[in-house]
């Protein structure tokens, strides 16, 4: 058995291997994580911009420059998924 699995998830192997019912158990497992990721990082952003709010304008710049850096200036494939049109600078 190879040990990459072609790329697929660990529900998609844990199905294949144990049981059907053991990929379910896993999606359940991997979205309770992700939604608890997301909540720990709001939770601690948020912390971060009430306690400190000269921050936020220095936050808000960088996450318009990496999004003009993603969109413009790259050949990444990361605008084109999304649907956006890339940048024609003069």
């Amino acid at each position: 058995m190879p040990s990459r699995h072609q790329g697929t998830s660990v529900p998609n192997i844990a199905g294949e291997i144990i049981s059907s019912r053991a990929k379910y158990v896993f999606l359940v497992v991997v979205w309770i994580t992700l939604v608890l990721v997301i909540a720990v990082f709001g939770t601690v952003s948020s912390v971060t911009l009430r306690t400190t709010p000269q921050i936020v304008i220095p936050t808000l710049m960088q996450g318009l420059s990496v999004n003009l850096l993603l969109v413009c200036w790259t050949d990444s494939g990361i605008p084109l998924a999304l649907g956006w049109e890339t940048c024609s600078l003069p």
